[in-house]
């Protein structure tokens, strides 16, 4: 039985995120591809860089795009039935360091035997591709592990037995903030989210671009405006479902305001991205989840055909 197993959901991935995906085989894990592009072209690159010939992988083919959440899930199930203890999920977008699971697990390791028990994940530190890793090593695990309230899905190592326990990932949520209410669900149920000081995976976020305004810098991460609806929607659908947390609550809700009005200040697409955060808050507001459907008369959103997962 292997005590790791990663998973890799891909979207119509790039040359480089294959590469990033041979990495996981070599620190010694088998690797799931879950893959929501639902083209031929994309199955074909798919299986021809990690076809049956090559034992330490295996395709699994959505036919349509069923978002992150659902992939996970699939992933998850197809990884329960291999006897696996703990999951590696990654996006396509991310590269791992060397050693990174070992390290992570081995920090996990010298945890006192009842708290593993409450552990459910283990995170690593992120840090940008042009930024070397620069961990944090610390010699005893009350330094090299710290209890977060939250972490992103890539990168992260979760017990089967914990994601089992809180349902798994939520379907409904499509994509945006999957992570977010998946590890919240956790720690409401008395599970353990920590993040390894000296454990760091490369993560690339979106499409980040830099402009300068009034002689400032200015970091712009400019999603489609189809991800704006989903980020509305789903950012109000979370803040309402877990109120307690009020110090992180209004830190998201601030960081999710700036990034909305970057957004329609410098963005291509200002009326469409206004529209889709009209769109996202009504259906949150109708309790209208899962992917995007048109509901809302009116002239049609303009969609970039570059919207992740």
């Amino acid at each position: 039985m292997k005590r790791v197993v990663a998973l890799v959901i891909t979207y119509h991935p790039e040359d480089s995120s294959l590469e990033s995906i041979r990495l996981l085989a070599e620190q010694a894990c088998p690797v799931i591809i879950v893959d929501n592009s639902a083209t031929s072209t994309d199955w074909e690159r798919l299986t021809q860089a990690f076809g049956d010939n090559q034992k330490s992988f295996t395709l699994l083919f959505n036919e349509r795009n069923l978002g992150i959440a659902s992939a996970l899930n699939r992933g998850m199930r197809y990884v329960q039935e291999l006897g696996a203890e703990w999951v590696l999920t990654m996006d396509q977008d991310s590269r791992i360091t060397n050693g990174m699971i070992a390290t992570m697990l081995a920090g996990y390791d010298t945890l006192p035997a009842d708290y593993r028990l409450r552990v459910a994940s283990l995170a690593p530190l992120l840090t940008a591709p042009s930024s070397p890793p620069s961990p944090t090593v610390s010699d005893t695990h009350c330094l090299a592990c710290r209890e977060v309230p939250t972490v992103i899905t890539s990168g992260n190592l979760i017990k089967i037995e914990a994601w089992q326990a809180v349902g798994g990932y939520s379907d409904k949520l499509f994509i945006d903030y999957v992570d977010h209410d998946f590890c919240f669900r956790l720690r409401r149920a008395g599970w353990v989210i920590l993040e390894c000081q000296d454990a760091a995976l490369i993560h690339k976020i979106g499409n980040a671009t830099c402009i300068r305004f009034l002689g400032k810098k200015i970091a712009i991460n400019q999603h489609p405006p189809l991800r704006t609806y989903y980020i509305t929607r789903n950012g109000f659908n979370f803040w309402r479902t877990f109120p307690d947390d009020k110090t992180f609550i209004k830190s998201d809700k601030t960081n999710t305001l700036r990034l909305l009005i970057k957004a329609f200040f410098f963005d291509t697409y200002k009326l469409e991205r206004l529209k889709m955060f009209w769109r996202g808050y009504i259906d949150f507001r109708n309790n209208r989840f899962g992917a995007y459907v048109n509901n809302h008369p009116g002239r049609r959103i303009r969609r970039p055909d570059n919207i992740s997962q």
